[in-house]
């Protein structure tokens, strides 16, 4: 709410021109000029006041010192201040002495008037309207006395701070304007007395005072006259400036009761209005009296020169004639044809840009070709799209009207370009105002593009036409400036003007004789499809402008089709041929080739466009129908933001690791963590859910904090907070984590919300938020606040303080940092609802994440947070190096700034975990570690236990490995052990039970579900199987197998998790004993089958099966195939090194050097060629192997039952000969693989 909203707007009681009072109790008004025409004027004669000519000598001598002295020899502390006292001694002239208590324009309570005495007295002013300063040192004219006397001002000294300060104005004066000033930076900063003295109290004196005289003087000589031509003030902008607002004095001579002495808005040209608005703001200055706008509208207008414009058009034409000799003289062709590409792109930018897509919403276009055409409109300078469609759309609604702002009936040169050269009408501006333009700020590149204009266009318009040829082929910048800057500017923007002009006065008019716009051929083809004006009056709306299908004569239409060609731009508008054949045949003046007509006319329907759709509410409400299409809208200014910040952010992350000091790389760890702080302490858990109270310092803390790490004010980010926990997980949550893991990371900011956002937000009572004066200022100044606490006081702190280099600190402190700790909150977006436990309530989408938990400083603990939103610690685990922010709360309560901390009761928690919690982790890790031991049964126990005699085992083990195989289900040990011995020795014939070659599904799986080849029965009654059901374990596993595998496999999984931790057990029987027994029995069956078909055979090439890595982790070292049919006894079927898989736990066969030999295994291990005839024997056993540990202890782990045909003694001659070899094959085991293996070995 502006300071003004409550103040009545006053006018006088009658127009000053009629009363001819300058205010309201003034005498009678004499004749302008020298009134004084008496007898005293003849004897009059200028007396020099020799004693303030020295003086003011002197001080000008001393100021000029006090200047030197500032900028050679002053602290910056000093400079400042005395910049600041310079202005505030002014200020107290201008709002005091001037629009206080001379005009009386506004009131003021007794605080804010001594200040104003205060600073006025610093500033040593007798007066308030005088000379520059040449009557200060002549005696006043006897007319000034004469006339001075008929003035009342008793009113003045009713104010006892006018009176004292008039009574003790001399010691006032010393004090406050030349001591103060001198030894308040001596005394606070330790500034040398001398220099303070002569800059801030001397220097700063005659500096500040020459900006008031100003007024006096330049402003009553130099300028334009727009509210009254026949008296002397004028408008002077530069002494607006200079004099914080007092220069506009044209205005404040006719409106002298208007406290803003301008019509202008702008606080920067206006400080002094500013400064006045602040105290009514708080409280101190009130019944501020302003002018009605119609009645300055009513006394300014006739037509008045705008002579700043007329100079710098003037300046423009000046230089464009040179422009364009130096590029038929000096530029390369290069250059002369860049210039016209140039002039032609940054004409369609107005025409099809400005002109058919914002103004007249002709077509419609994505993102990218708007920014394109943003950027070459901005090119050619013709003001911000939304001026020139503002002065557009008045000109159609009011054509060749006083409203029209290039009326065609005031002139060709008015039409052309006069327009610009002078104010506009009073109708304009009134008539202006009944047409609707908030369309076009609702388009973010029309309100940035405005917002940032007068760089832009300096930048697209001058700097980048020159610099182009410059940098890229080595034009002269001289020539590149006039020709491409200012020569193709000039030349192109009359093509544009002509529009206005010749196509509005001579040519046909063959769709409406009635109107002024006519058929110009000739513009139509300068002004690139523009000219054909009688017709684009008729139907505004036609993208095309134009009958004609000739792109030759309207290159505008040939771009919008391009871009509809390549997706850029839809929608296109056109009329029926028929439609305009009966409006040629109604309202033409004969000359059209083929004849046309509209239903209605633009006049009657009130609308610029005759098929615009109804005025529809603003924003995305997305209700009803409307949702069902609803489509993905990219923002592409956040992606472009975002995509530069994260390459911003790799770039100062690498200088924080290359160039940064350790204390600034520390510094940005801390800023990053604090920032984020200011989000989970502050904007999360203090104003979002109100979990806590806080007073102010801590608020004002954690505001400072969270506006450093820029996601938005606290305001939307606890609005949009809160919508996301009442609708989380549909369409109505901002951050739908169903809608993907990046959408709810940071997707969701770089596309359009969809309508249920909108929709069900506003739904969404955030009243309390504003209520905090934090909030709503953090709110109101966002943006220069977020700018400043995340990117420039981070970077400067650094620098300022570290000495770190101001571009490393820059990158690494603010972008990087920004960029890096930004992500952690966006984690409890993303992972915090997609991977982890919800031991709170299974039925919501949120989950605890400890990951996340540790980086976003304990927001991971989300499935509780959800369930209770309100306990300001967001978990239930009492550690704060998980919980970074509730440590920062508790700390804020020990000091007595954090207060009414709400938590949860314990038995509220366990009821709600009881009811509807779902422990995740557990349960995975339950069915995890189920299915991995189970399979450990089946590869250490089945397989290379008892089918194959590894290695021998203990009572415990062997009892252990036989549970974890009954957990598998793969038929008992004894029948598993029998086939498995069976496919070995009968490898891929008929006689294999899961013979590979009858295709990947049999062996995987299929062989289970036919009967068994005859093969297979025949072959395998001359298995000798005797030495299994010798291990009681065998025996009886298989004799209650049965009972055994219903309760291992599927009644312990389940009912575990249901006992230890409350799981449901329709959950747990499905999950941990069916999906689990499932999904591990199929890495065992790859064996069968990818193990016999895909991949290497580096030991044997003439059998089937091979090397598969990948089964090595699946199957937990079983994939090592063809190793393993070669060496069927090595209890580590694997020859890589550091273990393969679980079971073996290892590897061997390196040797010392850490390389293996080609084929070295293969042919030192034919010393044990007794072992290879054992191994093609009948009723063979299976020899296995030895390892040796660091090459030092030789453990002899295991030694097997041998064929009776063996002789004891070959096989330990074998055995020594093997490890007394220097470099042995089987040498390398870990020692936590050998005490593994010698723990249960026997």
């Amino acid at each position: 709410m502006s300071p003004n909203d409550n103040n009545s707007k006053t006018e006088p009681k009658e127009d000053i021109q009629e009363t001819g009072r300058l205010y309201e109790h003034e005498p009678e008004p004499q004749e302008h000029g020298n009134v004084g025409t008496g007898p005293t004027d003849k004897v009059y004669e200028k007396q020099y006041v020799w004693g303030n000519i020295i003086r003011f000598s002197i001080f000008h001598i001393g100021a000029v010192y006090g200047i030197y002295l500032a900028c050679t020899q002053a602290s910056w502390t000093t400079f400042v201040f005395g910049i600041i006292v310079g202005i505030s001694s002014a200020l107290g002239i201008t709002a005091g002495a001037h629009r206080l208590w001379c005009h009386r324009a506004y009131k003021a309570k007794f605080p804010f008037r001594l200040l104003l005495a205060f600073l006025n007295t610093i500033d040593i002013q007798r007066g308030f309207f005088f000379a520059h300063m040449g009557w200060l040192l002549v005696r006043k004219h006897p007319e000034v006395m004469r006339k001075g006397k008929t003035i009342d001002c008793s009113d003045l000294l009713e104010d006892p701070i006018v009176y004292y300060q008039w009574k003790f104005y001399f010691p006032l004066s010393i004090l406050c304007c030349f001591v103060i000033p001198a030894v308040t930076p001596w005394y606070f900063w330790g500034e040398d007395l001398w220099v303070a003295f002569w800059y801030c109290s001397i220097g700063r004196y005659i500096l500040s005072v020459h900006g008031t005289w100003l007024v006096n003087s330049a402003a009553h000589l130099w300028g334009q006259k727009p509210y009254d031509k026949n008296i002397g003030p004028v408008e002077q902008p530069i002494v607006g400036a200079l004099a914080l607002g007092e220069g506009w004095h044209n205005y404040h001579h006719v409106f002298p009761w208007d406290y803003k002495t301008s019509e202008l808005p702008w606080y920067h040209v206006n400080l002094t209005t500013m400064f006045i608005d602040a105290a009514a703001y708080l409280g101190q200055a009130y019944d501020l009296k302003t002018v009605d706008p119609e009645v300055v509208e009513k006394r300014v207008y006739e037509k008045q020169y705008v002579w700043r414009n007329i100079y710098i058009f003037s300046m423009f034409h000046i230089g464009a004639v040179y422009g364009l000799y130096l590029a038929f003289t000096r530029a390369s062709w290069t250059t002369f044809v860049f210039g016209i590409i140039v002039g032609i792109s940054s004409a369609l930018g107005i025409t099809a840009g400005a002109h058919r897509l914002w103004c007249h919403r002709a077509y419609k276009a994505k993102f990218p070709f708007r920014l394109l055409l943003a950027f070459l409109d901005t090119m050619d300078i013709q003001n911000s799209i939304y001026v020139w469609s503002r002065d557009h759309r008045v000109h159609h609604k009011f054509s060749e009207t006083d409203a029209d702002p290039h009326n065609a009936k005031r002139g060709f040169f008015f039409a052309h370009m006069g327009w610009l050269l002078v104010r506009k009408h009073p109708e304009v501006m009134r008539k202006g105002k009944t047409i609707d333009f908030s369309d076009l700020l609702e388009d973010p590149i029309v309100y940035y593009q405005r917002k940032f204009y007068v760089p832009l266009a300096i930048l697209c318009c001058f700097v980048i036409p020159a610099a182009t040829p410059w940098y890229f082929w080595g034009e002269d910048l001289w020539v590149a400036f006039w020709y491409c800057s200012i020569g193709r500017y000039i030349l192109f923007l009359h093509g544009t003007f002509l529009v206005n002009s010749a196509a509005h006065l001579w040519g046909q008019k063959p769709y409406d004789k009635n109107i002024g716009p006519v058929e110009q051929p000739i513009v139509g083809g300068l002004a690139f499809g523009e000219g054909w004006h009688n017709y684009h009056h008729v139907f505004p709306w036609d993208y095309k402008t134009s009958e004609l299908p000739w792109y030759h004569v309207n290159l505008t239409t040939m771009l919008i089709d391009a871009a509809a060609y390549l997706g850029q731009a839809y929608d296109l508008k056109t009329v029926d041929p028929e439609v305009v054949e009966k409006r040629v045949k109604r309202t033409g003046d004969g000359s059209h080739f083929s004849k046309t007509e509209l239903k209605e006319d633009i006049q009657e329907t009130g609308r610029l466009y005759e098929h615009e759709p109804e005025p529809q509410e603003h924003g995305n409400v997305g209700t009803g129908p409307t949702d069902k299409v609803y489509e993905k809208q990219y923002v592409w200014r956040n992606i472009y933001i975002f995509s530069m910040f994260h390459i911003g952010a790799v770039y100062g992350l690498y200088l924080g690791f290359t160039r940064a000091s350790w204390t600034t790389f520390v510094f940005g760890i801390i800023v990053g963590i604090s920032s984020a702080l200011g989000v989970t302490a502050g904007a999360h858990r203090l104003w979002c859910h109100r979990a806590y109270k806080a007073k102010f310092p801590f608020r004002l803390l954690l505001a400072f904090l969270d506006t450093m790490d820029i996601q938005n004010s606290i305001y939307v980010w606890s609005r949009d907070h809160r919508l996301h926990h009442k609708f989380s997980e549909t369409d109505a949550d901002p951050h739908n984590a169903k809608r993907g893991f990046f959408f709810a990371h940071m997707g969701w900011l770089l596309v359009r919300k969809h309508p249920e956002v909108m929709r069900k937000g506003k739904t969404i009572d955030c009243s309390d938020l504003l209520e905090d004066p934090i909030v709503y200022y953090q709110r109101k100044y966002y943006l220069p606040l977020g700018i400043l606490c995340c990117f420039v006081i981070p970077a400067v702190t650094a620098w300022y303080f570290l000495g770190e280099d101001l571009w490393v600190a820059f990158w690494y402190c603010s972008i990087g940092r920004y960029v890096l700790f930004i992500h952690g909150t966006w984690l409890v977006n993303s992972a915090a609802h997609l991977w982890g436990e919800k031991p709170y309530d299974k039925s919501i989408g949120p989950v605890e994440q400890p990951i996340v938990g540790g980086l976003a400083f304990g927001e991971g603990w989300h499935n509780y947070h959800h369930v209770f939103p309100w306990d300001y610690k967001t978990s239930e685990l009492p550690w704060y190096h998980v919980n970074l922010t509730t440590m920062l709360i508790d700390a804020a309560a020990y000091l007595g700034q954090v207060y009414d901390r709400k938590t949860v009761d314990p038995r509220v928690v366990e009821r709600r975990v009881k009811r509807t919690g779902f422990l995740y982790f557990l349960v995975l890790f339950e069915a995890f570690m189920l299915g991995l031991t189970s399979s450990l049964g089946v590869t250490a126990g089945a397989h290379r236990l008892w089918s194959h005699g590894s290695y021998k085992a203990k009572f415990p083990f062997r009892f252990l490995l036989a549970f974890l195989f009954t957990c598998n289900i793969q038929n008992d040990i004894y029948v598993w052990s029998r086939d498995h011995r069976l496919h070995h020795k009968f490898s891929e014939t008929d006689a294999d039970p899961h013979n590979a070659k009858r295709g990947f599904f049999f062996a995987h799986m299929g062989w289970l579900f036919v009967r068994k080849h005859p093969e297979v029965m025949r072959k395998g009654k001359t298995i000798d199987c005797s030495d299994l059901l010798e291990d009681p374990i065998v025996y009886y596993q298989r004799k209650f197998y049965a009972p055994l595998a219903l309760f291992c496999c599927f009644v312990f999984p389940a009912v575990t998790p249901w006992l230890l931790w409350g799981e449901d057990p329709w959950v747990a029987f499905w999950y941990c004993s069916v999906a689990r027994y499932i999904l591990f029995i199929h890495g065992t069956w790859m064996v069968n089958s990818a193990a016999h078909l895909w991949g290497l055979k580096p030991y044997d090439k003439y059998i089937g099966p091979v090397e598969q890595p990948i089964l090595r982790v699946l199957a937990f070292g079983e994939g090592s195939h063809n190793y393993h049919h070669t060496f069927p006894w090595d209890y580590r079927t694997s020859e890589l090194p550091g273990g393969t898989g679980l079971t073996s736990s290892g590897g061997t066969g390196l040797t010392a050097s850490g390389a293996r030999r080609p084929n070295g295994r293969i042919r030192q291990l034919s010393i044990l060629n007794s072992a290879a005839e054992a191994d093609r024997a009948p009723g063979r056993n299976y020899l296995f192997c030895m390892m040796n540990m660091n090459d030092e202890f030789m453990i002899h782990v295991i030694r097997g039952r041998y064929h009776s045909s063996l002789k004891e003694t070959y096989r330990d001659d074998a055995f020594h000969h093997c490890l007394n070899r220097e470099e042995s094959p089987l040498r390398v085991c870990e020692p936590l693989q050998a005490l593994l293996i010698c723990g249960f070995a026997k």
